[in-house]
């Protein structure tokens, strides 16, 4: 083996040079976890320093994602470790150059993605031939339809969303959105208002992202190890990763608790323990360390110290269990034995049983869970912690699931408010109020469960305001899309339970369905097009700031087909309404219209109540008893007026959907 060289280099030192991916390592499978876990420690680092106004990059935090290695030979650069790493880098340097304002920074930041090499042309430095036509589209702002496109692009354009709604929440400081205008996590106007209501200026937004973008590019450090060959490279790898066999947290975990007890009893317990890892592990590589790490959290973490003391007690979860023993009341082997037999096994149990609920919907369904389901497209950081503080091993599986489905329904309540605002839930702020809310509801009864949930709902308003204080933009629309397709699925029951003739066989929720987003799932649809100049005076806006922030009101949009959406965008509502394409929006390309119709947002809006009684009787019935303003007397145009109305019904389903009721509900109480 030839001398290894290794040195640390900048985000802006590593890329400004061009990598080649084999063929054999092209597959990209990094998940939703794994960017929003990345893009909140960046944004943590980051705002250590920025909050407190450090004035360069050199006085802020550095931050460490680790080593990569490259074989290089023939004058090529090849990845043998760290693409998936440099992959997802290279998606967040693309968000942060789709939004920069500034054209210097723009430019320099876009030749860490794109550039010119003597003898190879113009290129990604990540440079991988069937990503291409993505990556381009994504660079240059463009859509692109997935649909029949390998997994790993496919993942790429659902990672690359996800780094947007991730930024988006990490980068408001004080509630504030990290960017200006017109990117991600727009706020739409001039000024914003806090959480709290103050005013603050939008020069703030813009300097925060900025000053990101800069820190991202020269404070992010790698180490790079280059290697003269594959093999070299390959040995080195196989160093870093296989020799000593090095014990993971919860191994060593283990072995510190079965220490602890009687050897009699250590081969039976070390059964219990590994059938459980073992189960665990069949849904994810590492769910083991991750089920542990909440249960400790949510059973034992102090509310009064730091939120970063929390995420180290996680991290070295195996040290913390053994400095802590006493508070653990780990006091003698029978004490030991019932840590694993009794509460490693109910909440490792159950941390799998969430997780199922988390990521299927049809397995949410089936045990009541569906609200878990929603919590995870929220992407609420903190949620399983504060699920599993609920649970108290002794209670039979109904038990737990109603608990779960009260403490799902809070975060779906409060999530749903701030997404209605605008504002932020991803702070350290809220972090620290749900560790605290974690401490009252570990050991409460049902009755103390629904008041401290319901207690701490009240300290953010007793209902949702009349109007959302939120715009639609590019950064946030995942927002607007997961509160319509929840009213849409809402609708869709309501009407289902109300229809009395027609009902038959059990409901069947199509939540998950309106939430698959793309040309063969669902957008969000603005109904008044992006034409100021066209329509802006008979949409009733002289002003085209007024025009904009009318127009991404949640009341001017609808949730329909992606290609929908793709086909109608620029038309006027007249064209739209009359074209066959609002009034069959279920119709798929190239199918029958088996479900045509279904859409009853989209019906509300272009339907009489005389053609909805005719076409929806159960529909009809809903509007009638709910009391809410469904329908328009006059369907043929969409004013500013109508944009005032729809929001109204909006705030109203929002009301009844995300109603604290639904806690003592979900408790049977």
């Amino acid at each position: 083996m030839q001398r290894t060289q290794g040195q640390a280099k900048s985000v802006r030192d590593l890329l400004n040079a061009r990598f080649d991916i084999d063929y054999y390592q092209r597959e990209y499978l990094w998940e939703q976890s794994h960017v929003s876990q990345l893009v909140g420690d960046l944004a943590t680092a980051f705002l250590k320093r920025h909050r407190d106004g450090a004035e360069t990059i050199a006085e802020y935090e550095r931050y460490f994602l680790g080593s990569i290695i490259i074989s290089e030979h023939e004058g090529r650069r090849f990845i043998v470790d760290g693409q998936q790493r440099l992959t997802t880098i290279t998606l967040l340097l693309i968000q942060l150059y789709r939004n920069l304002k500034n054209d210097h920074q723009k430019r320099t930041c876009g030749q860490l993605i794109f550039s010119y090499h003597p003898g190879r042309g113009a290129s990604f430095n990540l440079d991988v031939d069937e990503r291409h036509d993505c990556m381009k589209a994504l660079f240059d702002g463009e859509r692109f339809d997935e649909e029949g496109q390998p997994r790993s692009v496919a993942n790429i354009l659902r990672r690359y969303e996800d780094i947007g709604n991730s930024l988006a929440e990490e980068l408001r400081v004080d509630g504030v959105d990290g960017v200006d205008g017109g990117g991600v996590g727009k706020g739409g106007g001039d000024a914003k208002g806090g959480e709290d209501g103050e005013e603050i200026p939008a020069e703030a937004s813009t300097n925060t992202f900025a000053r990101f973008a800069d820190w991202m590019m020269t404070n992010v450090d790698f180490v790079e190890i280059t290697a003269g060959s594959d093999g070299d490279a390959y040995a080195i790898f196989e160093t870093m990763n296989d020799r000593g066999l090095s014990l993971s947290p919860a191994d060593m975990l283990k072995s510190y608790l079965l220490s602890g007890i009687d050897r009699d009893a250590r081969n039976d317990l070390n059964e219990v323990w590994k059938k459980r890892v073992q189960d665990l592990c069949k849904r994810y590589q590492g769910a083991d360390a991750d089920a542990i790490k909440a249960w400790l959290v949510a059973r034992h973490a102090d509310p009064e110290v730091e939120p970063a003391h929390v995420e180290n007690m996680g991290e070295q979860f195996h040290r913390w269990v053994r400095d802590h023993h006493e508070r653990l009341r780990l006091v003698d082997g029978r004490a030991f034995g019932r840590f694993i037999e009794r509460d490693f096994e109910f909440y490792g149990r159950w941390f799998g049983e969430i997780v199922d609920a988390s990521w299927d919907f049809g397995r949410a369904c089936e045990q009541g869970l569906e609200v878990v389901y929603r919590n995870r497209e929220w992407n609420f950081r903190h949620r399983y912690e504060l699920m599993m503080s609920a649970l108290r091993p002794g209670d039979d599986d109904e038990a737990v699931r109603r608990r779960l489905r009260a403490v799902g329904a809070y975060i779906d309540i409060l999530v749903a408010r701030y997404a209605w605002s605008g504002w932020a839930y991803n702070r350290p702020v809220m972090y620290s109020r749900t560790l605290k809310l974690m401490a009252e509801i570990r050991e409460a009864d049902a009755a103390g469960l629904a008041s401290a949930l319901e207690d701490r709902l009240g300290e953010y308003g007793k209902d949702f305001p009349a109007d959302a204080g939120a715009r639609y933009d590019w950064g946030n629309g995942r927002r607007f899309h997961r509160l319509l397709a929840h009213m849409m699925d809402y609708v869709d029951r309501e009407s289902w339970a109300a229809d009395e003739g027609e009902r038959s066989g059990e409901w069947r929720s199509r939540y998950a369905e309106y939430l698959w987003s793309g040309y063969s799932g669902y957008e969000v649809e603005h109904v008044q097009a992006d034409r100021f100049r066209r329509d802006g005076k008979s949409f009733g806006s002289g002003h085209q700031a007024h025009f904009q922030a009318q127009r991404n009101r949640i009341g001017g949009l609808l949730l329909v087909p992606g290609w929908v959406n793709n086909r109608v965008r620029d038309k006027k509502y007249p064209e739209k309404r009359s074209a066959s394409i609002y009034p069959n929006v279920e119709r798929r390309k190239n199918s029958d219209a088996k479900d045509g119709g279904r859409n009853l947002l989209v019906l509300s809006l272009i339907g009489t109540r005389e053609e909805c009684e005719r076409d929806k009787p159960g529909f009809c019935r809903f509007a009638e008893f709910s009391g809410l303003p469904f329908f328009r007397e006059n369907t043929g145009e969409f004013t500013s007026a109508d944009v005032d109305a729809r929001q109204a019904l909006y705030a109203g389903l929002a009301r009844r959907i995300w109603n604290v009721r639904e806690i003592r509900r979900a408790l049977e109480l």
